[in-house]
Formats: C-alpha cells, sequence, structure tokens
C-alpha cells in the first residue's frame, strides 16, 4: 500500500514538473519576443528617427545660411550677395526635395510641405521687396515697407514650421525609448519568473530520480532494467547539462550584444551632445560680456569645464562597459569553440612566449626556468593562450624590489599531463584563494590595465580541453598555479 502511494506521489511530482517545464518554454518564448522587439525599437531610433532629427538639424542650418545671406543683400543690394543668396537657396530646395522621402507619415509630410512652402512664399517676399526697391513709378515706399514686414514674418512661419517637425520627431523618439523601457521592464519580469520557475524544478526533478531510484533498488526481479534505466537517466541528465550551458551561453551572448547596442546609441547620443555644445558655445560665448559676473561665472564653468568634465566622464564609463562586454562574450565563446587537436612541442612555443615578454622581464630582473618539456595532443592556440596569461599574471603581480622568477615543470601520468607554472611573487591569502577565478576580480593592488579575467578566461580554456586547474600560494613568497591537460581530449562538435 505503502509502495503504490510513492508510486502515485511520483507520477504526480512528474507532472508538476512536466507543466511547470511547459509554462517556463511559453515564458522563455515570451520573453524572446520581448527581446526582438526591444531590438526593433533600437533599430526606429537608430535608422529612422536618427536621419530625421539630422536631416531637421540641416534644414535649420541651411535656411539660417541662406536668411542670413538674404539680409546682407537687403543691407546694400549688391548684386554678388545676391548671387550668394540664390545659391544658397537653390541648395536648401535640393536638400529638401532629396530628403522628402524621409517623412513618409502623413502628419509629418505635411508638415515637411509646409516648411517648403513657406520658404517659397519667404523667396517670393524677397523678389518683391528687390522690385520694390528697384521701383517705378507704380511702386511707392509703403510696398517696400509692407513686403519687409512680410519678410520677417514668413521668416518666422518657416522657422515655426521647422520646429513644429522637430518636436513631433523628438516626440516619437521619446515614445518609442519609453515602448523599449517598458519591454525590458517585461522581459525582466519574465526572466526572473523563468529562473525561479527552474530553481523549483531542480530539486522536484532530483527528488523524483532518488525516489525512482529507491524503488528500483527494492524490486530484485527488475535490477537489469533499473541498471539500464539508470544509465539512460544519467545520460539524459547529462545531454540536458551539455544544452543548459549551451543556452546559458547564447543567452550571455545575445545579452551583451543588446548592451553593446544600447552603449552604441549612448556613444551617439553623447556625441550629438558634444555637437550640440559646440554649436551653442559661440553665441554663448559672445553673449558673456552683457552678463552680471555671477552668470558669467557660471556659464564659464558649465561651458569650460562641467558639461566636458560629464562628457568626458560619460565616455570613459561608455568604454570600460563595451571593454567588460566583450570580456564577457570572449569568455562566453570558449565553451563554443571547437578544438584542432595537434601534437604540439612545448618547447619552441614556450621560448616564443618568453622572448615576447623580455621587455617586461627586464624591468623587473626576471628570469624564466623550464625542463623539457613534452610533446602532448591539445589545441595549438589554446596552449599558448594558457602559458601567455600564467606568465603574464606572474609579471604583473611579482615582487617589487626582488628579481622575478618563474620556473615551469611537468609530471606525466597515465590519463594526464601535469604543468606547474611556480613564480616567487606578491602571493595570494588564503582566504582570497577562492576568487582568483572570478570574473572582473583583481587581488590586492595593481596598477596594470585588464577587466580582471586573465585567471578566469585561462580556467575556461582548460576546461574546454577537459583539464583541471588549481592554485597554491603564501603571501610574499609567491605562487604555483597547476593544471592538466588529458592525454584523450573530446572533440567538440559545435563551432565558434
Amino acid at each position: 500500500m505503502l509502495q503504490d502511494f510513492l508510486k502515485n506521489i511520483t507520477k504526480w511530482l512528474i507532472y508538476v514538473i512536466y507543466f511547470i517545464l511547459l509554462l517556463a518554454l511559453i515564458i522563455g518564448i515570451t520573453a524572446a519576443v520581448q527581446l526582438n522587439q526591444i531590438n526593433a525599437n533600437i533599430i526606429e531610433l537608430s535608422q529612422v528617427h536618427d536621419a530625421e532629427r539630422k536631416v531637421l538639424s540641416e534644414v535649420g542650418y541651411r535656411f539660417s545660411l541662406t536668411d542670413s545671406l538674404a539680409n546682407r543683400y537687403l543691407e546694400d543690394f549688391k548684386q554678388g550677395n545676391l548671387l550668394l543668396y540664390q545659391q544658397a537657396y537653390a541648395d536648401l530646395n535640393k536638400f529638401l526635395d532629396d530628403n522628402q522621402t524621409l517623412f513618409p507619415d502623413a502628419s509629418k509630410t505635411k508638415l515637411y510641405s509646409e516648411i517648403e512652402h513657406n520658404i517659397q512664399i519667404y523667396e517670393n517676399t524677397l523678389k518683391n521687396i528687390d522690385e520694390s526697391h528697384r521701383a517705378g513709378s507704380s511702386k511707392s515706399k509703403d510696398d517696400f515697407t509692407f513686403y519687409s514686414s512680410q519678410f520677417v514674418l514668413h521668416k518666422n512661419n518657416t522657422l515655426d514650421a521647422i520646429d513644429k517637425l522637430s518636436v513631433q520627431v523628438e516626440s516619437e523618439i521619446t515614445q518609442t525609448t519609453q515602448r523599449s523601457l517598458d519591454n525590458i521592464a517585461q522581459a525582466r519580469l519574465l526572466l526572473t519568473v523563468l529562473i525561479i520557475m527552474m530553481i523549483i524544478t531542480g530539486p522536484l526533478f532530483g527528488y523524483v530520480i532518488i525516489k525512482q531510484a529507491n524503488q528500483n533498488n527494492h524490486q530484485k526481479n527488475l535490477l537489469k532494467s533499473t541498471i539500464e534505466d539508470y544509465k539512460q537517466n544519467l545520460q539524459d541528465q547529462k545531454s540536458d547539462l551539455s544544452k543548459a550551458i549551451q543556452e546559458t551561453q547564447q543567452f550571455a551572448y545575445i545579452v551583451s550584444h543588446d548592451l553593446r547596442s544600447s552603449l552604441t546609441n549612448l556613444k551617439g547620443f553623447t556625441r550629438e551632445l558634444d555637437y550640440s555644445l559646440d554649436q551653442i558655445k559661440a553665441p554663448l560665448e559672445n553673449s558673456l560680456p552683457g552678463m552680471q559676473e555671477l552668470e558669467r561665472q557660471k556659464v564659464t564653468l558649465a561651458l569650460k569645464q562641467d558639461i566636458p568634465e560629464a562628457v568626458t566622464y560619460i565616455n570613459n564609463s561608455v568604454n570600460r562597459m563595451e571593454s567588460f562586454i566583450n570580456a564577457v562574450l570572449k569568455l562566453s565563446r570558449l565553451g563554443r569553440k571547437q578544438l584542432t587537436l595537434t601534437k604540439i612541442d612545448l618547447n619552441p612555443l614556450v621560448e616564443e612566449i618568453v622572448a615576447n615578454l623580455t621587455y617586461q622581464l627586464e624591468l623587473r630582473e626576471g628570469v624564466v626556468y623550464a625542463q623539457k618539456l613534452p610533446i602532448i595532443t591539445a589545441d595549438q592556440t589554446s596552449m599558448e593562450q594558457i602559458f601567455a596569461n600564467i606568465m603574464d599574471n606572474a609579471i604583473k603581480y611579482w615582487y617589487q624590489g626582488r628579481p622575478l622568477e618563474i620556473n615551469i615543470t611537468t609530471k606525466d601520468t597515465p590519463t594526464e599531463t601535469i604543468f606547474a607554472i611556480k613564480d616567487n611573487g606578491r602571493g595570494i591569502a588564503a582566504e582570497d584563494l577562492d576568487g582568483v577565478f572570478a570574473l572582473f576580480q583583481r587581488l590586492g593592488s595593481s596598477s596594470e590595465v585588464g577587466e580582471g579575467m586573465g585567471m578566469a578566461y585561462v580556467q575556461a580554456i582548460i576546461r574546454n580541453m577537459d583539464g583541471r586547474i588549481w592554485i597554491k600560494s603564501k603571501v610574499s613568497v609567491g605562487t604555483t598555479i597547476f593544471f592538466s591537460i588529458p592525454k584523450y581530449i573530446m572533440s567538440k562538435d559545435t563551432n565558434e
């Protein structure tokens, strides 16, 4: 009776797990849709609205230039100035015609046409002024005054039309940005729910496996079948784990690319801010003499110090974040890297790495000792990166005032080759050893540049070749890094 009860519990737990997994799949698909929408919003911002904004900025600039030349002509009525104005007006009209297709929306097309219409009236008014100035008996001074006032009116109407279209474009940019933020919030919530469901499913799945195994152990007459089922379940778990690792790596890859897109937008808007600052800097500096002393000091401080410093800090932060994203991408690709297994003589490989580090070693009076290294079967690029990163770390964390020594030794076993790279550097405290392989973590103090993921990268490379890595260290004495390379490395099925 108890056994049947336990069987029923196990069955219902399996049903619960399947339900949770199905729900998790639905949530995952929904989150993917949200991420696609975010990507579409970003494309709309970067390609459509950014182009509209640039065109309107250029139209405003060209119209201001045309108006400036028109006013210069009206001041002295010289034929040369009229030619300059006519050329600027022709260029403005051509630019408007060339970029009309960027505003397909009905409301924006109407505003764009209004700009063109006002500019045409502006041109006609200038012609009327010119004709009035050169008036015959049929023209009067009142005509000239009337057309001059109309000239200013149509100029203001044109600027108003440009401003209206700019406001609409900026409004759409704001709305698209808000949609992206809303989609990000929804995707974040969905992914949080998905993670919680996976955490719940894991223990339940483990419980079901244990219960099933216990029941099979009590059924001696089905012992052989039980063993076969257990092996199959184990294989399934390995397959599921492999898929989960691949999905995690793919997720990191996608999120890093999305973040990079956002950083690219941030860089673009920072450049836009810099450009805008350049545009307003000269007019503000020209108006400084007319300001009160306190206002002049505030404006000068903002123009020459506060705003440039803020832009510099933004750019530095973006560059650092981009560096971290590149590091994550580099690490995530390792699990998908296809190994090219060849026989490698490690002696010339290490000699070349030491030669490349000659300058750094000389600065630290350093020397590298290596016993006769074996010929192994492994991935050439991976081995170069392992030795280069470990020796580079030894150089970075040397004990100042003491000549650097690096010793490389090996030990051969039936299943693997064990390497030991020992230095006499600063060493690592016992409480910090667990953090050696952590991402973006630098132990102690170092002025060297980097993302702080060198050893995490080395660990990922070695694991990709089915090897092991561990460390022994003592503060102020030195550090020994051990790693092993199997005699037989499983080939990888996925490409980088």
